[in-house]
C-alpha cells in the first residue's frame, strides 16, 4: 500500500530505491521549507548522494535545541528502517500546527 496516498512513490512494506527516497526527501523539503533543511553529507561507495533531513521549527534557538537523530538504511538489508524513518518524517511534517504534541516537539527539539 502506498501510505502517502497517490502523491508520492514511497511504498510501505516494499523496497524503495535510493533514487525514489531522495526524490521524496527533495519533494518534502520543497513542500515544507520552513520546517526542513536537506543536507548532502557525501556519497556512498556507489557514488549515490547521502542526504540528511533536519526537521525543526523556526521557534527557539536552533543552536541550543536538543537533537534527536533517527537513522534509516544504515545497513543494506535493513530496507524497512528507511520506510519507518520516512513515515516519521511524514508524521512530523504533516502534524506540525495540527497536533499540539508534534508542534511542541518541533518547537523545542532539532
Amino acid at each position: 500500500k502506498q501510505w502517502y496516498q497517490r502523491r508520492v512513490a514511497i511504498t510501505a512494506g516494499e523496497y524503495n530505491s535510493a533514487a525514489t527516497i531522495n526524490k521524496e526527501l527533495y519533494r518534502l523539503s520543497r513542500q515544507y521549507p520552513l520546517l526542513t533543511r536537506l543536507i548532502s553529507i557525501g556519497q556512498t561507495h556507489a557514488k549515490r548522494t547521502l542526504c540528511v533531513m533536519e526537521i525543526t521549527s523556526l521557534k527557539g534557538n536552533k543552536r541550543t535545541k536538543p537533537v534527536v537523530w533517527v537513522d534509516g538504511g544504515m545497513h543494506a538489508r535493513e530496507w524497512i528502517t528507511i520506510t519507518s524513518a520516512m513515515y516519521l518524517i511524514k508524521q512530523l511534517l504533516e502534524g506540525y500546527n495540527v497536533n499540539p504534541q508534534i508542534t511542541e516537539l518541533l518547537d523545542n527539539v532539532k
